[in-house]
């Protein structure tokens, strides 16, 4: 097992994917996703690949994350990280699947402590499709 508990906040195409592939591959103990759509949650409760679902914030599922992966669109990560990384634990790390890299860290970097590992990511694959 890589992390205890990891944390997908966006649960589309790449962050369920990502959810799945960790529960199917056995790469953590716990999958907690969290979105903004009620919709989204309902698909991912009933497709059951979460261990724990939480619509809108995360903060409670931030503090019990060893990996958080930001999976909403660029120009929301530096919003969302901003919300999430005061509730984040201290070794935590955090990464993100946008597919641009100069905005996301400009967006990101001045909300992360120094506690926090943040590791700009990269999708591998991407459709015009989306949700869960």
């Amino acid at each position: 097992m890589t992390f205890d508990t990891i944390l997908i906040i966006g649960c589309g195409l790449i962050g369920s994917s990502l959810a799945r592939a960790a529960k199917a591959y056995s790469q953590s103990g716990t999958v907690l996703v969290a979105d903004n759509s009620d919709s989204v949650c309902r698909a991912v409760k009933t497709l059951g690949f979460a261990d724990g679902i939480a619509e809108g914030a995360a903060h409670h599922f931030a503090a019990r994350a060893d990996l958080v992966v930001l999976c909403v669109p660029p120009g929301r990560m530096g919003e969302v990280a901003a919300d999430i990384i005061p509730a984040m634990k201290s070794g935590a790390v955090l990464t993100d699947v946008g597919s641009i890299k100069g905005a996301v860290i400009e967006a990101v970097t001045p909300h992360v402590r120094d506690d926090i590992h943040f590791i700009a990511g990269h999708p591998i694959a991407g459709t015009e499709y989306n949700g869960p």
